[in-house]
This record gives structure tokens, sequence and C-alpha cells, in this order.
């Protein structure tokens, strides 16, 4: 009452008229209208109610003054914040967007604040605020993105493998960011598959065409695929990370805190309807048909887990299957496990229907202690990649699938034996020492000790280069062609290479150019003359 008395004061209303209001406001009585007359009556606690016809007048004077208030507490709080953190608010980059309830005080508000009207959808660190379900339209932007960036490449002149890589680590990963925070319209994820696939298999021209199937491309490279990651799965997996935040109550999130106090009202997330609520919210909760069989939730010895709502049972959440099961078994529908636990140890009530009496044939070990909710392969805490994987069961690996275990640059270069052989070799004919024994030192060498243009630097480098030049298609011509080479016939050719080098460069005539010719065994170019 006192805040409505000094907004009539604030509007210049004469005392007595006041006075009247407050009358009227305080001494109030309600009757009862039993078959067509009042019959007795009670005091109100609330003051007026709706259908007074003083009602509306005083709401609307109030509402006046509450724009300007809340106007004014809002420019107050973010003068405060300016102080606090000493991040200040740009009018010029700063927006309001209001309601059509709030129509009839825009005009205060802007005026007070300073800010521009906006109007929804308004982009908001990249992504566009939205009041309705994701559009078409709304995604455009990032269909341009990938447009513009495959675009940039049209001068490079880029093979097969290039391009992979390209799609893998860079416009795979452009849509990510929203792939994190809006379920992707699937017509909007083939748009962008259709630019991947056209980059892959036509480069930027307009020349070519689709060899394998797209589904093909997406599987593991042990599978026959490219290992490119399917959009559409890649996009459901990152949703489920905000599932797991609300199934374990992640309190640092104040979205997380939002959703259990003003979507699931105290209810499960397993049971509540995916019929209600925004068209994001509703998406959201029926991908948890594919995260549930990934949850292991471990009781504690005083569970708080919902013993008909949570799937703490091998047969998920038990209200789903049995409706009639607290009636049956004489519990509450939102009692808790812990009241069929005593000591650590099962005790269910006498169950009198037949079907419920399925509930307690395998009944999940308990662990005491706290609850805890585990995601299965991955230490108990969820993780994108790997849920991925989980997501998506491995097919049938390929016949060559075995060869792509186990190889990798130190085995192939360095302590593959027939390698080792080649490097005899190679000592034997040259004289020279081999100053490392693994790829990252061999990379390093060659970066800081064979740098410049130096032709004995040079020679080195291109050793390094051509042994891994021949030794790949030494194993792949035994792999795929069943053919094979000495290890001296990889050694002279190696050091054939080297000397056509060395040979190559009008090099003037000095005691290190001998020292090259002769450590190369090369002929030297003056006639009559050679190393020794």
């Amino acid at each position: 009452m006192g805040f409505l008395s000094a907004v009539l004061k604030l509007f210049g209303f004469p005392e007595r008229f006041i006075l009247w209001i407050e009358e009227c406001i305080t001494t109030l009585s309600f009757s009862v209208c039993l078959n067509g007359s009042p019959h007795g009556f009670f005091k109100g606690a609330r003051g007026l109610r709706q259908g007074d016809p003083m009602s509306p007048y005083l709401f609307v004077l109030v509402m006046e003054q509450g724009g300007y208030s809340l106007g004014s507490y809002f420019k107050r709080g973010l003068a405060t914040f300016a102080g606090l953190s000493g991040l200040h608010v740009n009018p010029q980059k700063s927006h309001l967007v209001l309601s059509r309830s709030a129509d009839g005080d825009r005009d205060t508000l802007l005026s007070i604040l300073d800010f521009r009207e906006g109007l929804l959808p308004l982009c908001y660190l990249g992504l566009p605020l939205l009041a309705s379900r994701l559009s078409i339209v709304d995604c455009k932007p990032i269909l341009l993105k990938i447009d513009s960036r495959i675009k940039g490449w049209d001068g490079i002149m880029l093979s097969f493998a290039g391009r992979v890589q390209l799609i893998k680590s860079v416009l795979t990963t452009l849509q990510v960011y929203w792939a994190m925070a809006f379920i992707l319209p699937k017509i909007i994820i083939r748009e962008i598959e259709k630019l991947l696939r056209s980059f892959l298999w036509k480069g930027c021209t307009s020349v070519g065409y689709a060899k394998v199937s797209w589904q093909q491309v997406c599987r593991p490279v042990n599978e026959g695929g490219l290992g490119i990651k399917d959009l559409l799965a890649l996009n459901q997996d990152l949703m489920c990370r905000h599932l797991w935040r609300v199934i374990t109550t992640d309190r640092s999130s104040l979205w997380v805190d939002w959703i259990l106090h003003y979507r699931l009202w105290g209810n499960s997330l397993w049971t509540v309807s995916d019929r209600t609520g925004s068209w994001g919210w509703r998406k959201l909760v029926r991908l948890r048909v594919i995260f549930r069989p990934f949850l292991v939730y471990q009781i504690g010895s005083s569970s708080t887990f919902s013993l008909w709502h949570d799937p703490w049972h091998e047969l998920g959440p038990l209200i789903l299957r049995f409706p009639l099961g607290p009636r049956h078994s004489d519990t509450s529908v939102t009692a808790l496990l812990s009241i069929v636990i005593v000591e650590g140890r099962w005790c269910w009530p006498p169950i009198t229907n037949m079907e419920s009496i399925e509930i307690t044939h395998s009944l999940p070990t308990i662990h005491g202690g706290a609850d805890r909710i585990l995601w299965k392969g991955t230490g108990g805490s969820f993780s994108p990649a790997a849920a991925y994987d989980m997501f998506h069961p491995s097919g049938p690996k390929v016949g060559w699938s075995s060869l792509l275990v186990g190889e990798t640059h130190d085995h192939l270069l360095f302590r593959c034996p027939f390698t080792s052989e080649c490097l005899s070799e190679i000592r034997r004919v040259v004289r020279l020492h081999w100053p490392y024994n693994s790829w990252a030192l061999a990379i390093r060498w060659a970066s800081t000790r064979w740098r410049g243009k130096h032709i004995v630097n040079a020679s080195y480098r291109t050793l390094l280069a051509s042994l891994v030049y021949h030794l790949w298609q030494e194993r792949n011509c035994r792999i795929f062609q069943q053919a094979t080479r000495t290890p001296m016939d990889i050694a002279m050719i190696i050091v054939t290479e080297i000397r056509y080098l060395i040979i190559s460069k009008q090099l003037t005539h000095s005691v290190s150019t001998r020292g090259l010719y002769r450590l190369w065994r090369t002929p030297w170019p003056v006639e009559g003359e050679a190393s020794s």
C-alpha cells in the first residue's frame, strides 16, 4: 500500500483522494453469492482483486511508474557493474528488445537507457537470439561462412589428401560452434554436407563427381572411410553434453539452474513430456533416448535417486514400464530409492501384481557411499569425442586395416630391420655418420643443423627426403603389388640422387668441394681427374 500511495502522490492526486483509495483497499470485504443473494462476508487480505472497477486504473498508474523505476534501476545496476569490472556499456552497440506486453513502457525505457530498440532475431556472440524455432534463414550465415572459406582456396592447387585434411580440420569445425548451441535443422546439415562433398570431389571447380557415397566417406579409416565426422551425429553428440550437465546438476551453470526450476519443476528429465516447452527444449529432451544407455547409476547407501523416475534399473525409468507400480508396491510416485534400502541391502515392500514383480528379479548392486552418475568408458565423465564413438558402434574392418596399426615414423624409418640394412648400405658406400635414431630428432637436426643453401646442407636434406620417399614407396609396393627390392638397390638409388644433385650445381674448385665429391664418391667434373 505504501508504494501505491507514493505513486498517487507523485502524480499529484489530492491527499483526501489518496485517503479514500487507502480506505477502499484496506477495509474491503467479500460476500459469497448463494442462490442469487449474498450471504455473510470475509475480509480481504491482499487488497483489490481482478474484476473490481477500480483495479484497472490503479494498475495502470503503478505500471507507469514501474516502467520508469525499472529503467532507472537497470541503468543504476549497469553503472555499478561498470564501476566494479571496468566494463562500460556502449549505447551504440547495445539494443533493448521488448516484448509486446512492454509496448507502453518502450519510449520511457529507451529514453532512460539511451539504447537502440532491437528486434529478434538478434546476433549475439556469433549466434542468433531467437524467440521461436531455429529456421533455415537463421542458419544462412554458417552456410555463407563455409562457402566463402572454400572460395578462398580457389587459387591453391590442393591434392585430394589436402582437401580431406581441410574438411576435417577447418570446414567441419566451422559449424561446431553452432552445433554446440542449437539442434540444427536437417536441411541445413544436408546443405553443409553438400558443400563439403562438392569440395572433396571437385575442389573449387565444377568438374568431377562423387565416387563414393557420403555415408561411406564418413566412416572411420579402418572401416574403409576417410574419417570425416557425420554432421548430424556430431550435432546430437554435442547437444548431449547439455543433458549431461542437467542430469549431474551442474550448479556452476546458470542455464542448468534455470532448467531445473522452470522447465523440470522438480520432475525427472527422464519422464518429463517431450511435447511441451519450446522447440529447442523438445528437441533436446528427445535426445535422451540415445543418451540413456551409456549412463551408469551407481547407487549409494542412502540413495537420493527417484525410485520410479530415474533410470537406475536396467529396465529404465520404472514408471514408464509399470505405470501402476507405485500402487502395487504401496509407495509414492515421488518416493526416493532410499525407502527400499535398509542397511545397504534391498528391502522392497510386498508387490501384489505379478507384472511388477519383474522389478525385483534383477536389482543392481548397492555400492554404498554417495550416489554417482557415471559415463561408460571414459573414467565416469562425459567426453564428446568418446561419446561420438560410443553412439556409433564400429562396423566391420576392411582387409587392410591391420596395416594402419603400429605403423609410426620411428618404426618405418629407424627401427625396421629393412631400414637399418638400407642405412648400413648407404654408410658403406659414402661412410656417412647418421646422427639420429628417431623421427623427431631427424626433423630437429634437419631444421637446425642443415639449414641454408649450402650444398653440404642441401645434400643432407635431400638424403633424408629421399630416404623417406623410397622407404614408403617400397612399403606400398610390397603390400599392394607384391614387388620387392633389396636394401642395396634402395641405397644405390638414394646415393645416385644425391650425386645428381651435387653434379647439377656449378661449384667452385675448392678444398671443401673436393671433400664433398670424395664423400659421395662422385666423379670430378674436370677431365682427367676423379675422386680417389
